[in-house]
This record gives C-alpha cells, structure tokens and sequence, in this order.
C-alpha cells in the first residue's frame, strides 16, 4: 500500500477536490455525457466523488466504507459512457504524474460502474500500465539495470507489443523506430532475451498456465524481437509532452497542440511515433503540422479510423493536459531538399494535409523566390477542416496559391471538382517539384499517375513509411 499512501500524500484533500473538478468539467464538456448531468446535484456528487477517489489511493476513508458506490451507474449511462467517465479520471490523473499502479488502482474503484475490463493479452496490456511496470521492475531486480520511473513501464508496454505482434506494418516500423533508440539508450543486448521473457510472463495478464511450452516460445519471440531491433540512433528513445489544445475540427478530426518538455528536433515533412498512456506501447505515425516553432510546439492532425484505437482516443478522448509519448522523428520522403529551389505542387487528401502545410510554413519562414500552389482535397466543403488556417496562410503570401478539390460537391465551381489528384495535375507546370500526402486509396495509384502525367520520377514526392 506504500505507493498508494504516497500517492494521497503527494495530492492531499485539495488535490483530491481539484482532480474531481476538473473531472467533472470534461465530463461535462461532453456533448454525450453533459445531458446525463442536468439536474444532478453536482456538489454532493463531487463530494462522494472525492471520498472514492481519496480511499482508491490510500487516504482516509472516515466512516465511509465504500461511499459513491454507483454514482456514475445511478445516471443511467451506458457501459461504453461509463468507460469514457472513467477514462477522463485517468487523464486527469495522469496529468498530475501519478505513478500508473495509482492511476490504475483509482479506476478499479469505479471498474463496477464502467464494466468489465477488456479480455485478451494485447488488449490487457494496452489498458494498463500495471503489468509493464512490474515487468519492469522485475527484469531490473534481475539484471541489476533498466529504465527507471515511468520509462521503465512504458518500455515493457512497448517490447510486449512488439513479442505479442499483431500491429499493421506502419505501426510496428514506428514501434521499431522508437524501441531502436531505446535498445541504444538502455543497453539491452540479446543476453536479455531472456530476462525480458521472464519478466513478461511473470505478469502476463493471460490466465493460462505458465508451461515449458509457453516459456519457450515467448523466449524465442523475444530473442526474435531483439534481433529485429535496428540499431537506433544517438538521443532519447521518446520524449515525455502534454497536450495544451484539444479542437475537434470535424465529426472525426481533431487538431492537437503538443508542448514536449524537451524541445523535439523535427523538420518540415518528417513523421513522429506518438503514443498515450490510454494505449500504452502502442504507437503510431503522425506528421506535424508545423514547421519548428520558438515554444517548440507541434501541431498534429489526427482522423480517426474504424481500426486504429490510437486515433480514435486522440480524437474521441484525449483531452488537455493529459500527457503524450513522441518518438524520435523520422524521414519519409516528404522532406524538401534545400536545393535545388524549384516551384513546388503540394497535394493533400484528409488529413495529409499536415506535412504539407508544415513545408509551407518553412517557405513562409524563408521566402526564396519560388511560389507553392497546394491543393487540398475533400469529399465536401464541409469536410474541409482547416479551412480557416489556410485561407490566413494565403492572404498573407503573395507567392501561394491554395486551390481546394471536392470529390463530392455538386456546387463546387468546375475547376474544383474532382479528386485532389486530378485537380493538381490539371494544374502542373513542367519543373514543379510534386508533393502528394493523403490517405492509402489516394496514394496507391498515385505514383503511375504522376509517371503518366510526365512528371520525372526524381520531381515526385509520396510518403514511403505509410505505404509500405
């Protein structure tokens, strides 16, 4: 209980009330949830509220036994609303650096409320930071070294991402690109192997027997694992960052504002792993928005899609303040070369609008002559979400022109109608340098389709990572 106590401790009782407010605001500042709130006596389900979470991390619970006991179920929210109220306690929480066994022993005091956890290994793991951080202060008690504090579990979420398999081919090169770094940064060997082995299934959240068989395999996927691990670069395997603005800029779009603790080296057109505490060591590809900043904030452009949980919680549920993992940047094809100078054609489809714009932004950091036409692609006008941005970016640079493509709009002018694709090449000048970023559907004939318009392939730019 030493961590629970400490846990209390470091908040006190007005730590306790703030974590419930600010809880209570982002519950309200649901759409779906605030109705649920309407007529409740906020005040006295804060207090209830405060006396829960206050005994969850070891405090005093007076003559309270279990106070609160059903206070979200009595709203009569759904399972999947209940899930949702308790993940905005888990940001709050994480926000306040909390160690994640406290973070997580609070949520279990509202697990009745929210349903049952999720079933399975990967999904156990994805839910909690409670197995990597055992894990990881198993494999250091056996080998005398390792990762401390909160890198430590968020490493073993990672490597038992990596054992238990399963990621999309992006994915997995993201979670390579930053296990890489850490393979350097933390000295793991394949000597390891084994230890790493052991310390996963000390704690596997499976509940099946621990066999000969099963400890085999999970030492060769181990030693396979660490063999697949590239060398990784000089510098940190990830940095820690928060998020300072959260803008749902459509039904399925959001822009976030990122502020690292450390400011992270990036360049126009690279890509950065980004993962969340929601999804621990899982992590996914996205392409700031921005060129480098004086506060060193980046700008993330995030969709979510039907089969990627990270974007649905950065868009669904991630809020601001709570905390966020970027790995080491990486090339990906996109990044302009300093000469020569050529115009460039910039096409984005969705939200591969981002390293798109980022490169405006360093051409706007440093005019040289060379003008930029970018065309962005939507289904409507509706669907154009940064519109506002862009129209700012044009207004203030003679040297851009920004032409939007609608796909779907019947009463978009007849120079805009039509895939961004289409639209751009109906407007290519020979020596253009061509940028093209969107979404897979967009990119797959993408390459043949500049090839046949004649653009050299050596002035043609697509993201490589993400079609792979």
């Amino acid at each position: 209980m030493t961590y629970r106590m400490g846990s209390f401790g470091r908040l006190g009782p007005a730590g306790v009330r703030d974590a419930v407010t600010r809880w209570l605001r982002l519950v309200a500042a649901d759409a779906d949830l605030s109705p649920y709130l309407v007529g409740v006596d906020r005040t006295r389900l804060a207090g209830h509220l405060a006396l829960t979470l206050t005994t969850a991390l070891g405090g005093p619970a007076g003559g309270i036994a279990r106070p609160a006991a059903g206070a979200w179920r009595g709203l009569g929210l759904t399972e999947a609303q209940h899930r949702r109220v308790v993940d905005y306690l888990t940001g709050v929480l994480l926000a306040r650096d909390l160690p994640a066994a406290a973070v997580e022993a609070a949520g279990r005091a509202f697990a009745d409320e929210a349903g049952p956890p999720a079933t399975g290994q990967a999904a156990s793991w994805a839910a909690t930071f409670r197995y990597a951080d055992v894990a990881a202060r198993h494999f250091r008690a056996a080998t005398g070294g390792g990762p401390q504090g909160r890198d430590g579990p968020l490493l073993f979420a990672s490597l038992a991402r990596l054992v238990d398999g399963g990621d999309d081919p992006a994915g997995r090169a993201a979670l390579l690109t930053v296990l890489g770094r850490a393979r350097r940064r933390y000295g793991l060997r394949p000597e390891h192997a084994e230890s790493i082995a052991d310390a996963l299934l000390a704690v596997s959240p499976r509940k099946e027997r621990r066999t000969p068989e099963l400890t085999a395999d999970w030492l060769f996927r181990c030693r396979e694992a660490l063999r697949e691990l590239p060398p990784g670069g000089t510098g940190p395997a990830w940095w820690s960052a928060r998020v300072v603005n959260h803008d749902r800029a459509g039904d399925n779009v959001a822009i976030l504002t990122v502020q690292p603790g450390e400011r992270l080296p990036h360049r126009p057109g690279q890509a950065v792993p980004v993962c969340t505490p929601r999804r621990p060591g899982v992590w996914r590809w996205y392409c700031p928005a921005n060129a480098p900043r004086p506060d060193g904030t980046l700008e993330l452009h995030v969709r979510a899609v039907a089969a990627g949980a990270v974007s649905r919680s950065l868009v669904h549920e991630v809020r601001p303040g709570e905390p966020l993992w970027l790995g080491p940047p990486a090339e990906v094809g996109l990044t302009p070369h300093p000469r020569p100078r050529r115009d460039l054609l910039l096409v984005a489809g969705g939200t591969g609008l981002a390293p798109l714009r980022a490169i405006v932004e360093q051409v706007a950091a440093a005019p040289d002559g060379r003008r930029v036409t970018l065309v962005v692609g939507a289904r409507t006008f509706a669907d154009l979400y940064d519109a506002i941005i862009l129209d700012k970016l044009q207004c203030a640079h003679g040297w851009l022109t920004i032409v939007p493509a609608f796909s779907h709009d019947v009463f978009a002018e007849p120079a805009e109608r039509g895939d961004a694709l289409t639209v751009a090449l109906d407007r290519h000048e020979s020596g253009q340098e061509v940028y093209v970023c969107g979404p897979p559907a967009m990119l797959a004939g993408a390459r043949l389709r500049l090839r046949a318009a004649g653009v050299p392939a050596a002035r043609s730019r697509l993201p490589e990572t993400f079609t792979r």
